[in-house]
């Protein structure tokens, strides 16, 4: 119980720093107050068929995707595909099917899709995984496998 304990106090730790980085981000606070005046100005005609575009995407919000596998998956919304990216499942290459298209293509190729995933929500959450879960795990497997080369050495070094 002490370890998993360490691991959570570790986990809230790196998570309140995160935060605070985050806090202390002029770039984000900026992005946002941009993001908050594109709605201020007038909407182009492009602007207007992508957001009818997007529209459609979320009434029909029918989607399949391929995972790494190449094993079809779906039919799933967008809040499904939203955890999928944030779990590292899905990412900008992956295949998907849906309303309107003849073939398989990768999500970046879909019109306003991936602007639909990725929110900034969604973008967030994803670096928040990193940073608290990813980053800590894998220096913990570092620093095993460390200490492991360590052991292989000496015993080649005592072979010859």
């Amino acid at each position: 119980m002490n370890s998993y304990n360490y691991i959570i106090e570790n986990l809230k730790n790196n998570c309140e720093e995160y935060f605070n980085k985050i806090n202390q981000n002029e770039k984000i606070k900026n992005y946002f107050n941009k993001f908050n005046s594109m709605f201020d100005k007038k909407i182009t005609l492009n602007q207007k068929s992508q957001f009818q575009f997007i529209k459609t995407i979320i009434k029909d919000n029918i989607w399949y995707y391929k995972d790494r596998l190449n094993t079809s998956r779906g039919p799933c919304d967008l809040k499904t595909l939203r955890i999928c990216w944030i779990n590292g499942i899905i990412d900008q290459n992956t295949f998907v099917w849906g309303p309107g298209l003849d073939n398989w293509i990768p999500i970046k190729n879909v019109r306003c899709l991936i602007s639909c995933i990725r929110t900034p929500e969604v973008q967030i959450l994803t670096k928040i995984k990193k940073e608290c879960v990813l980053k800590p795990y894998l220096n913990s497997v570092r620093k095993e496998n460390l200490a492991r080369r360590k052991i292989w050495l000496r015993q080649l070094d005592e072979i010859y």
